[in-house]
């Protein structure tokens, strides 16, 4: 099972240690704990995802709704991931600053902006935007057939 001391999590002390002028150096995470490969799944998965979004980007027809949203959603996901194994990479070699845990809450803060956006897209403007695709995009397409 595992043990973890949640009051750490409110003590800034420990998001900033490792933070350049600090004495103590991050700890590199162990191979075989949940934290190793919860990261390294994660930000291997975000730019997986990248990757995925940008071939079906390919396919979807030019005047698609997601065409105008997937270039950036992808390019922030691609980012996400190379950021992130970078910093798996860098805390895992005790690099001090730029390894240290208070990068995970910016990325933390982008994932959550991104996140809102794609979400509010998907309930405020998709059905509108793939509605109007439908009727006047794809009616179009098939009265040339």
């Amino acid at each position: 099972m595992l043990n973890i001391d949640w009051s750490r999590f409110i003590d800034p002390k420990y998001w900033l240690e490792g933070i350049a002028g600090g004495i103590s150096q991050t700890p590199a995470l162990t191979r075989d704990g949940f934290f190793f490969s919860f990261f390294l799944y994660l930000f291997s998965g975000f730019f997986v995802l990248a990757v995925i979004m940008k071939v079906v980007q390919a396919f979807l027809h030019d005047q698609h709704p997601l065409q105008a949203k997937f270039p950036t959603w992808s390019d922030n996901f691609l980012w996400m991931g190379l950021l992130g194994l970078l910093w798996f990479i860098l805390r895992n070699i005790q690099v001090g600053f730029l390894g240290s845990r208070v990068w995970i809450i910016v990325g933390l803060v982008w994932f959550l902006i991104l996140a809102y956006f794609i979400i509010r897209y998907f309930i405020i403007n998709w059905r509108m935007e793939y509605k109007y695709f439908k009727t006047k995009v794809l009616n179009k397409l098939e009265k040339n057939k």
